[in-house]
């Protein structure tokens, strides 16, 4: 069921995937899973892959799941930031629970969005857990180079004509990824790293979870971007999600 939702005069295209047991649902978690950037073969079907993840992952976990793309994302109004994607993950957790698709909310990002529901569960209450799968964190590292990441992500529907380099680069320096990870607190979060990233990027991931007071970090034999689809996230998802909630 497609879904437009309100973030700031931003209008957020996403999906909702129902409960295969809805009776079940009341009092359980709803979820939200927010894929950075669309995905697909071909320029025409890029983003249906993600609707599709969402769906299994509903179905796996017999909850409530919205996917939604992010700020200049797709078919998603506003311009890429990661302000404004932690602004509307805290809109979409504020519809689930208006919706009462759920009692509380647990955040799924991937890839450059799994830094931005970790922002967007510290300052909403109503998130109970979060998962990073395969975290964008590279773009912390000195040798990333922010003009050819965004010209990258033109190619992918991203909407960055109005994010200029220095200003895409000056926002993640703001970002503190160690103060912010303490902050979760007591909330349950779960990584899942490619084993292929970097050297740099696993001990990052190592050093965050180490940061956190209830964190796990799983590192999988896979090609980077492969992790998305990868079966065997999915398997650990399950597995966490069935722990904590």
């Amino acid at each position: 069921m497609k879904l437009n939702i309100e973030s700031d005069g931003r209008i957020l295209a996403a999906y909702l995937h129902k409960a295969q047991k809805p009776q079940n649902t009341q009092s359980n978690s709803a979820i939200i899973a927010a894929f950075g950037t669309p995905v697909g073969t071909n320029i025409l079907d890029r983003g249906h892959l993600d609707a599709e993840l969402a769906e299994r992952l509903s179905n796996a976990t017999n909850s409530n799941c919205i996917s939604v793309s992010l700020s200049g994302v797709g078919d998603s109004g506003g311009i890429f930031s990661l302000t404004n994607w932690t602004e509307d993950l805290i809109r979409v957790v504020e519809y689930a629970i208006a919706e009462r698709l759920g009692s509380r909310v647990v955040l799924v990002g991937y890839e450059l969005a799994a830094i931005s529901v970790v922002m967007a569960a510290i300052e909403s209450e109503s998130v109970a857990g979060v998962a990073s799968i395969d975290p964008a964190l590279y773009i912390f590292e000195e040798d990333f180079d922010p003009e050819s990441y965004l010209k990258l992500l033109e190619g992918f529907r991203v909407n960055v004509k109005a994010a200029v380099a220095p200003n895409f680069q000056a926002e993640i320096a703001s970002i503190d990824t160690f103060e912010q990870v303490k902050l979760l607190g007591e909330k349950p979060w779960m990584i899942i790293v490619a084993q292929e990233r970097t050297e740099s990027n696993l001990r990052v991931s190592r050093d965050l979870v180490a940061s956190a007071q209830r964190a796990e970090l799983h590192r999988i034999i896979a090609a980077g971007d492969g992790l998305r689809a990868d079966p065997r996230v999915l398997a650990i998802l399950m597995g966490w999600y069935d722990r904590e909630f």
